[in-house]
């Protein structure tokens, strides 16, 4: 039997329950970063493996030998034994179990494929609540999986308006995806102010007195039903919003704000002081829309954010991609 679940922390949780089988932590941020279409699981693997490297948070070749054993782990379990997906409502479990069933579909279907579904977070939840949960498992059908590699493929796609019209269609077959697809979509600038949804919490985070990353990134996972957003990636946001000449935010002590390297201990970045700079305010406030003075240069899926891409941009209500032209 394989246990497939987000990381680390719930996967000491499963194993701490004394059930058979191993467990296979499905470590990647699918929510951040290129997660492009590929020709094939090896040139994402390399895709996604450079993009935890250039973060910092690990190694290229670490990255990409994790990414690489966990595939064949998985693919090796697959028709020849149990396998239960643990995976959790919010956004960045979505993702995962959205690239497992595609994965799952292409190598070897759902005959021993089981699905765990939990209304909560998997390393917060009780020892009985997390047995209630495997006991409530269910099989998963070839119908969720054919949405699950659906999906997949819009997420993955340049053009994400066919991943926009998936978040308004009615997926109870898998009852939190539409969700977690919808919260993706606020990811992408909004017309009016040009703010990713995670920007606009993190910048009314420090006006409202969060005087360090560390406060203000609890401040904005508190105005989230399901929080999804690590740390790490809440840092980049940071990093983001203090790029340029007419930043956002600053910091108090007038040092840079950048990522977070492997060799800093002691993550001074977390721990530093900030606050909003008049051009923050201003954006806030809706008097300047923020892509007038910081460059777009990211990805969400397979969707590069750029000044040189098409510049998909969010309706003020939140559900509907349009493109802005030039």
């Amino acid at each position: 039997m394989l246990h497939v679940t987000n990381g680390d922390s719930a996967a000491e949780r499963i194993r701490a329950l004394g059930l058979s089988g191993d467990v296979l932590p499905w470590r990647d941020v699918l929510h951040d970063g290129p997660v492009p279409r590929c020709a094939d699981d090896a040139e994402l693997r390399r895709v996604r493996a450079r993009f935890l490297a250039d973060c910092g948070w690990t190694g290229y070749d670490q990255a990409l030998d994790g990414l690489q054993s966990r595939d064949v782990q998985l693919g090796q379990a697959l028709g020849s034994t149990e396998v239960q997906l643990w995976f959790e409502p919010d956004l960045y479990d979505q993702l995962q179990l959205l690239q497992v069933l595609d994965f799952s579909r292409r190598h070897g279907g759902a005959a021993q494929l089981f699905l765990v579904s939990s209304d909560d977070f998997l390393a917060m939840a009780t020892r009985e609540q997390l047995l209630a949960w495997h006991q409530e498992r269910v099989r998963v059908s070839e119908a969720q999986l054919a949405i699950g590699t659906r999906v997949w493929n819009a997420f993955r796609s340049p053009d994400p308006l066919e991943l926009g019209r998936h978040a308004t269609e009615d997926l109870q077959i898998l009852p939190y995806l539409s969700q977690a697809l919808k919260r993706l979509i606020e990811e992408y600038p909004s017309v009016s102010d040009g703010l990713a949804r995670s920007e606009r919490q993190a910048l009314e985070a420090i006006r409202s007195g969060a005087c360090v990353a560390e406060e203000a990134f609890r401040a904005a996972a508190a105005q989230e039903e399901f929080s999804y957003l690590g740390d790490g990636s809440f840092e980049r946001y940071l990093v983001r919003l203090a790029a340029g000449e007419t930043p956002l935010i600053r910091s108090v002590d007038g040092s840079t704000i950048e990522e977070a390297e492997l060799d800093d201990p002691a993550r001074s970045l977390w721990r530093r002081p900030l606050a909003l700079t008049e051009y923050g305010s201003a954006v806030l406030d809706g008097r300047v829309n923020r892509e007038t003075l910081l460059p777009l240069d990211h990805w969400i899926g397979g969707v590069h954010l750029s000044a040189e891409t098409p510049r998909w941009r969010r309706d003020p209500g939140g559900d509907t991609l349009i493109v802005k032209q030039n």
